[in-house]
């Protein structure tokens, strides 16, 4: 049983390294994103402002 115990603390050792890793790499790739989403988010709406203007009728 000993052994056992010994095989799961190795392993959870490495998993946790693996999970430290992929946090990392994951963090590196969101950063970016969101930076690009704030982007075009203000895209569309200064989109959709233009959008509101022109579907105003115009009297006459």
């Amino acid at each position: 049983g000993r052994t056992l115990g010994k095989g799961v603390a190795e392993l959870k050792k490495a998993l946790s390294g693996v999970k430290d890793q992929i946090d990392e790499e994951v963090k590196e790739v969101k950063e970016p994103l969101l930076e690009d989403k704030d982007r075009i988010d203000q895209a569309n709406h200064e989109g959709s402002e233009e959008k509101k203007s022109e579907d105003k009728p115009v009297d006459g």
